[in-house]
């Protein structure tokens, strides 16, 4: 009985944060949505909590009259966001496709790069590149830790000099 009276007065209640999100989920059928319409919802509560008057009515049904203006400021989000993809959606093609090409580019320019590099800097470099530990790249290449380390700036900067000979960085630009 004490815990339910304190759940009534506590507008931030988690049975109270969950229910509000259940009916946010309903409307949104998104759950990543409901979850941040729910934090947008309580963040408003927190900020107009002064406003809150327990003579009109009871913390569930002014916590409930905010779902509404929740919803509709996301629903005008939305929309405002799907005209703006409507109103140019070939300049977003040809920015995506350029966008595209430009990696491809630069992922060819750094193979060719490590193509030319000697055979160890880029088996030391791949093996990192790959996520293996400077200590595993040491045991399975049978040399100590340091030399390893040492190995890897080594390779790592002659590739960088290669890249820099062959032009700047195509994602630079």
């Amino acid at each position: 009985m004490c815990q339910q009276r304190e759940q009534d007065g506590d507008p931030f209640s988690a049975q109270r944060i969950h229910r509000i999100y259940r009916v946010l989920l309903s409307q949104t059928r998104d759950p990543h949505t409901a979850d941040d319409l729910t934090q947008e919802l309580f963040l408003e509560v927190l900020r107009v909590r002064s406003r809150f008057d327990p003579r009109r009515g009871t913390v569930d049904a002014w916590i409930n009259g905010f779902v509404p203006l929740i919803l509709m400021r996301h629903r005008s989000r939305v929309g405002r966001r799907r005209a703006r993809e409507a109103e140019a959606p070939e300049e977003q093609v040809d920015a995506r496709a350029t966008d595209l090409i430009e990696r491809l580019a630069w992922h060819d320019h750094v193979r060719r790069a490590i193509d030319r590099l000697a055979p160890r800097d880029r088996e030391l470099l791949l093996r990192f590149g790959e996520g293996q530990s400077v200590r595993e790249i040491a045991e399975a290449l049978g040399m100590s830790i340091s030399a390893v380390t040492t190995a890897l700036m080594r390779a790592r900067e002659r590739l960088r000099t290669l890249l820099e000979q062959d032009g700047p960085d195509p994602q630079a630009a």
